[in-house]
């Protein structure tokens, strides 16, 4: 084959440049080249990644045809000489009996060869381009040769066009992950700043529930002290004890906040006599105001291990408040206590219009529930039966709660709450 004209394949790679790029520019440029000039074979390959002195090619053409791509050694062929000396390498013929080590050559019937090197601007080897023939090329001005140096520097820019893509792909990938952790941080600094904003409301209410029993007690023994005198060192035992509650609430309050969330209360014994004593005394003034009847069943002493001051004062009393809020006047609240096993059973059982299935659905899933006022107006907070049962698991405890509103319960009216605490 002889008589290379430049000019028919010219326009074919400025069509192809123009076009088309990565992959796509590969294939049409190598087909463009075979089929335009009447060569049987083209190929474009890099070193293997997988392989040591191996080409992987990137595109391989047959008769105007895209084959599969392939691997393939180095040693023993022509190509060698182009990656070792980048530069133009010529066989004009016989070229299967000079490389007799590349079988390829003679199964694919290949009389001639030319490969050009893919040289990267910084002089590195890239790959390589490369023409063969079932016919000798006879290019005695070397018009072919100037050919395969042009279209292997073409493919060169287009690798280095490939390289700085994928260079950018990989550096917005690793700025989008920069940015998705920056986002989870930011997002988990938000629900700290949540939860934060949600204990320091469960705590405010805490305080405001607990002290305003304790208070309310000292302030109707001081004016029951100025209205009976003489019963005024009973009335200032009252206060002083009221106060101490006060004093202690405070204090467990001021621990939760300068501790780790996570913290167990620091449990003692306690007595269940002294609690529903300190129950009587703190909420006899509501009751009276509504008529309503504290039932308290003979009660041994049992004795459970709690944190006493939040077992009266954020869980009994807590109970204890709801069930005079909601409940009507004249109506009755029982409390009673037995041991089962390990663990005392306290029950506190009302004649209220029962918790609703939402409230209770809260409770299980941790979230506050909207306050509801009570049958004389009284204000609450939302967060009272969340408080019992987060305490109580700091004490080892639980609280389960049967509803006449829950589908499940046989209850005509009220509720049946039931703590369990561990027996000392």
């Amino acid at each position: 084959m002889s008589n290379w004209d430049l000019n028919k394949i010219l326009p074919t790679l400025l069509d192809v440049n123009r076009r088309l790029q990565g992959n796509d520019l590969l294939k049409e440029l190598v087909i463009g080249v075979t089929k335009t000039l009447g060569i049987k074979y083209g190929l474009v390959g890099r070193p293997d990644p997988n392989k040591e002195h191996a080409i992987l090619t990137d595109v391989a053409v047959a008769d105007g045809q895209v084959l599969e791509n392939f691997s393939y050694d180095l040693a023993g062929t022509p190509c060698l000489d182009v990656f070792t000396d980048q530069r133009v390498c010529l066989h004009s013929k016989n070229v299967a009996n000079l490389f007799p080590e590349d079988l390829l050559l003679e199964q694919m019937g290949v009389e001639d060869y030319i490969g050009a090197p893919i040289i990267h601007e910084n002089k590195s080897f890239k790959g390589l381009f490369v023409l063969l023939h079932d016919k000798p090329i006879h290019d005695p001005e070397g018009k072919l040769a100037i050919l395969c140096e042009f279209v292997a520097g073409r493919i060169s820019s287009e690798f280095a066009r490939i390289e700085s893509e994928e260079g950018l792909f990989q550096v917005n990938r690793e700025l989008e992950n920069i940015v998705a952790q920056q986002t989870v941080e930011i997002q988990k600094s938000i629900q700290s700043l949540e939860n934060s904003y949600r204990m320091n409301q469960q705590l405010l209410a805490t305080i405001y529930h607990d002290i305003a029993n304790p208070l309310m007690v000292s302030s109707l023994m001081a004016e029951r002290a100025k209205m009976k005198p003489e019963k005024a060192m009973e009335s200032l035992d009252n206060i002083l004890t009221a106060n101490n509650e006060v004093k202690n609430i405070i204090n467990n309050v001021r621990t939760l906040v300068h501790s780790d969330s996570s913290r167990q209360f620091q449990n003692t014994v306690v007595s269940i006599k002294n609690l529903i004593d300190h129950i009587q005394l703190i909420f006899k003034h509501k009751l009276d105001e509504k008529g309503i009847l504290l039932d308290i069943e003979a009660l041994e002493d049992y004795k459970v291990l709690a944190d006493e001051t939040m077992l009266k004062n954020s869980v009994l009393a807590n109970i204890v408040s709801n069930a005079i809020k909601f409940s009507d006047e004249g109506s009755q609240i029982s409390i009673s206590a037995k041991k089962e096993d390990d663990r005392v059973v306290i029950s506190i059982q009302d004649q209220t219009p029962g918790i609703p299935t939402e409230v209770l659905e809260n409770l299980e899933a941790r979230k506050t529930s909207r306050s509801t006022k009570g049958t004389h107006n009284e204000a609450g907070t939302g967060f009272g039966l969340l408080i019992c049962k987060t305490y109580l698991e700091k004490m080892k405890g639980n609280i389960e709660i049967e509803s006449c509103q829950s589908s499940h319960s046989d209850l005509e009216v009220g509720n049946i709450i039931t703590l369990e605490l561990k027996i000392a």
